[in-house]
């Protein structure tokens, strides 16, 4: 077999970068273990060599582009397009760790993503395929979500959706709405309610959720596709024993997080902790309700728990936050603190107007 063609490439919001040698040379933008953008490049090639054919579903490629597209702390993402000579084409994410830490976290969400996949018949997370653990890296492959992007808000308030293959867009109302219903929905759908397991953590303001966002149709309904990129744990976040002599209170708790987390963004994705605005509350909160039906089945009465959400006053919804914010750090907590009191009283409008 003749060694397919290899190429490498560094994705940017004007294109594709051809890496210099000097580029190559460089440490990975934010990677604790200085890794270069040739060593990068090598470990990936090597795994993905070794599994293209199976990723190509059995055919041999003739051509590879390995495109690094992001960084920061945890992993360093590519995206892996594959092409045999028929001209069929696979894409694939190649998520790279290169400390102790974070390649034992991959390996760890590597395996919860084979668990939530097979416990569930409906997927918003990528299914994983591959997962290879070198002397100083581990790679897991998976599936690549085309057309989807991150979304977050500008300096200005405007909601931008990164699409660097058309240009950032500025997203309207009605789709800022749907992306955040969507968000809180598919949190939903992963709740065990027998166990009180979750995905956790989960960060907006990391780029965790991505959109594919069509144009509104004449109609104006907006046409939004949600997806979540990783799940870097799942489990209760409540004592089973309290959980046991109030049943209500661990779904209570996720419902108020989701509210609270879901309006945490980063300026740009980068910059200063903001608050999102009351469209993202109203799109949280109808999300959750969308997906009460189907987690309450056998479990409690759907009535019941919409009757608690609407008897507590906002003295009462205060104090349920107060725990919630205890769980956030920094600036998240210091942005959430300073918006407490409105979002309570936005949050009681809302729950109110539901019953």
């Amino acid at each position: 077999m003749s060694k397919p063609q290899i190429l490498r490439r560094v994705a940017s919001p004007d294109g594709d970068i051809v890496p210099t040698e000097d580029m190559l040379d460089a440490h990975l933008e934010g990677c604790p273990a200085k890794t270069s953008y040739r060593t990068y490049f090598q470990a990936l090639e090597e795994i993905v060599m070794h599994h293209a054919v199976e990723l190509l579903g059995g055919q041999k490629p003739v051509r590879v582009v390995l495109r690094a597209e992001k960084h920061g702390a945890f992993a360093h993402p590519a995206s892996l397009e594959l092409f045999d000579g028929q001209g069929q084409r696979v894409k694939r994410v190649a998520i790279v760790a290169t400390t102790i830490p974070t390649v034992e976290a991959l390996e760890y969400e590597y395996t919860l993503l084979q668990s939530l996949h097979d416990k569930r018949t409906t997927h918003y997370l990528p299914t994983p395929f591959v997962f290879e653990r070198g002397r100083d890296f581990g790679c897991m492959i998976a599936e690549w979500f085309e057309d989807f992007h991150e979304f977050h808000v500008a300096a200005d308030g405007r909601v931008l959706l990164w699409d660097y293959d058309r240009g950032p867009r500025t997203l309207v109302q009605a789709q800022v709405f749907e992306l955040f219903r969507s968000v809180s929905r598919i949190l939903t759908h992963y709740y065990d309610g027998e166990i009180h397991a979750q995905i956790y953590p989960w960060r907006h303001a990391a780029g965790d959720f991505i959109a594919c966002v069509a144009s509104p149709a004449r109609s104006g309904a907006p046409s939004v596709d949600v997806r979540l990129t990783t799940a870097r744990g799942y489990g209760p976040r409540i004592d089973q024993e309290l959980a046991l002599t109030n049943p209500s209170l661990p779904l209570l708790l996720f419902f108020l997080d989701l509210t609270v987390r879901g309006r945490l963004d980063r300026v740009d994705g980068t910059g200063a902790i903001v608050w999102l605005g009351a469209t993202c509350l109203q799109g949280l909160v109808r999300g959750f309700l969308d997906g009460l039906p189907s987690l309450a089945a056998g479990l409690f009465e759907q009535r019941d728990f919409l009757e608690l959400l609407a008897a507590l006053d906002p003295d009462e919804l205060g104090a349920c936050l107060a725990p919630v914010l205890e769980t956030l750090h920094g600036e998240d907590r210091v942005v959430a603190e300073a918006n407490i009191e409105q979002h309570v009283a936005e949050l009681y409008t809302l729950l109110q107007a539901a019953s």
